[in-house]
């Protein structure tokens, strides 16, 4: 899905409210059961790195982090369903039925566990999922403003004027496939555990720099959840990135490529 510059802006501007392409090598299509998903796999050292990215993005969005990865490492990036040169599927796009097409495209790419997941926006929730789902296939979770389990369920309770744009926006701007996966974020959560039964090296960075419509209750809610990311994963503390929007891989791929090393050392 390519978006307009209004629509990067809109998204970019609330976009933690739900949550120059480079060429990347390797670039493969996976035969799923259902339909052909895009994706690229680069072999290396270390625990494969696994991209997954927020609403509305395709794999494009991690260039700048990849470009700044030493030639070595292997990482793994694909479109999900509807996105970029994977096409739209009839079937649900809840958190637990995308962890689990990730699951199988990573199986079939040859890629081997146990991997470093990073997450970005609602990617990051697909990517706590993940965790959930196959710890033992987990070497740690790295997330980028992630998308709260309670994200959407708090701002409509304690931000209300956000809510309203958001629902605006889920008409007016959204793509199909946007509105079925903001539409089923929580589906399937209820049947996970709430927490990892694995231990295994997890860090939250956050954005620093807000943007308009970012400000007031949000800003609140904002501070609440990430506060609960830290009673989710077991962390110490959240860590703010300095000069950085939501787009934290954009802004400050010298950052997410920093942790992702520290993370994941040879």
């Amino acid at each position: 899905m390519r978006k307009k510059p209004a629509l990067v802006l809109t998204i970019a501007t609330l976009s933690f409210l739900i949550s120059a392409c480079e060429t990347q090598s390797n670039l493969k299509s996976q035969q799923q059961k259902t339909a052909t998903m895009s994706y690229s796999y680069h072999p290396g050292q270390g625990n494969t790195i696994v991209f997954q990215s927020g609403l509305g993005d395709g794999k494009s969005v991690w260039a700048k982090v990849i470009s700044q990865l030493p030639q070595n490492r292997a990482y793994f990036s694909y479109d999900r369903y509807g996105y970029d040169a994977s096409p739209s599927v009839a079937t649900t796009r809840d958190a637990c039925t995308i962890a689990h097409e990730q699951h199988g495209l990573l199986k079939q790419s040859g890629a081997k566990p146990p991997y470093l997941l990073v997450g970005h926006s609602i990617g990051g929730l697909y990517e706590y999922v993940y965790a959930l789902m196959y710890p033992e296939e987990v070497a740690g979770v790295l997330l980028l403003d992630p998308t709260h389990p309670k994200h959407w369920e708090t701002i409509q309770n304690e931000a209300p004027s956000a809510a309203a744009i958001i629902k605006t926006m889920r008409f007016t701007v959204f793509s199909p496939v946007m509105r079925k996966e903001f539409d089923a974020q929580t589906d399937c959560l209820n049947t996970l555990p709430t927490h990892y039964s694995t231990s295994f090296k997890t860090r939250i960075l956050t954005s620093t720099l807000a943007r308009a419509g970012e400000q007031g209750s949000y800003q609140d809610v904002l501070a609440k959840l990430r506060k609960d990311w830290i009673q989710l994963t077991g962390i110490a503390q959240t860590e703010p990135v300095d000069r950085a929007t939501h787009y934290i891989q954009k802004d400050r791929p010298d950052s997410v490529v920093k942790a992702i090393l520290e993370m994941n050392p040879l």
